[in-house]
């Protein structure tokens, strides 16, 4: 294991790390397959995601930053892979790329340890999440309902594709909504400014 990569690994020994969420993903348009939400060392909530082309995904600024320039993984991806999945290839620290059917198989059968969870950095953890707006759910949509944008048939698109307003639950392509918000920052059924906040990158701090 290079050096840099060693020094986050080691982190495991003497930073604390929770889990506080994690789900099977099914994205196939984003080839991922599994979510894990983790409490930092700082006690910032940060995602770590699994790719079915054995890639691993942080949003942490290491990850994103000096990790990635010096081709290893942050300490998020190796407490997720080490610790809670048990993942002891040492190789996927060489090539950052884990054995995908392994890692999967290990997602299925999930035991977590109790002492990687912190009850009450969860709860805080449901409570921001709770009050975050959720760009996708939206009313039912009917079989004659356009989009308010584009004006084409909203039926006929994947739940990906559509988007949802938090404040009126109108529906709308995700494509035009993304072109809108280019010029407007506001619902364009109900005109409320919570469209400010879709697409933000802010992490949340427990």
């Amino acid at each position: 294991m290079k050096h840099d990569q060693l020094k986050r690994f080691n982190k495991l020994l003497t930073d604390e790390f929770y889990l506080l969420d994690h789900q099977a993903v099914n994205l196939p348009s984003e080839n991922i397959f599994y979510e894990f939400t983790i409490s930092g060392s700082t006690r910032n909530v940060y995602k770590v995601k699994l790719y079915n082309s054995g890639k691993t995904f942080c949003n942490c600024p290491d990850f994103l930053g000096h990790a990635k320039r010096a081709g290893c993984v942050c300490k998020h991806v190796c407490f997720v892979l080490s610790r809670v999945l048990k993942y002891n290839d040492q190789s996927f620290y060489d090539t950052l790329t884990f054995d995908c059917e392994k890692v999967k198989d290990l997602c299925t059968c999930l035991s977590i340890d109790s002492c990687l969870i912190n009850l009450s950095l969860t709860d805080k953890y449901i409570d921001l999440k709770d009050n975050q707006p959720n760009f996708n759910k939206y009313r039912e949509i009917k079989e004659d309902d356009d989009c308010p944008i584009c004006y084409m048939e909203l039926g006929s698109g994947s739940d990906s594709s559509i988007l949802g307003c938090p404040a009126c639950l109108g529906a709308i392509h995700k494509k035009c909504m993304e072109k809108w918000l280019t010029n407007k920052k506001s619902c364009c059924y109900c005109r409320n400014n919570i469209w400010e906040k879709y697409g933000t990158t802010s992490i949340l701090q427990l």
